[in-house]
């Protein structure tokens, strides 16, 4: 029977079962490893300090994007952004992009 109760009945398929040892993607072999290419002189430090500097900007990106939108947005709801919020959004970003840009050259020079 097809889709939804409708047409003419189909000869019945062939079962599929995806725990079959024939399945390719079942092999050790053929399963990725790593996703990223990784060089032979890179420890396991190197790779943790990069994901937390990674998590470090996705923090400061959601803090940016929560304080953005609480100072400027209206406290109606409404489906697009007054020209206003957008600028406003825009200056806040490039404030907090201005300063962090000054910490982290400081932070450099410092050391």
């Amino acid at each position: 029977m097809s889709w939804f109760g409708r047409g003419k009945s189909a000869a019945p398929a062939e079962e599929t079962h995806f725990a079959e040892e024939s399945s390719s993607f079942m092999h050790e072999e053929s399963a990725p490893t790593n996703f990223a290419p990784i060089s032979s002189g890179t420890s396991i430090n190197d790779i943790v300090m990069e994901e937390q500097s990674k998590m470090l900007v996705q923090q400061a990106i959601a803090s940016m994007t929560a304080i953005a939108w609480d100072k400027c947005s209206a406290s109606k709801p409404d489906t697009q952004l007054a020209s206003s919020e957008i600028s406003c959004i825009h200056n806040v970003v490039a404030s907090y992009l201005d300063s962090s840009q000054f910490i982290i050259r400081k932070l450099n020079s410092s050391r």
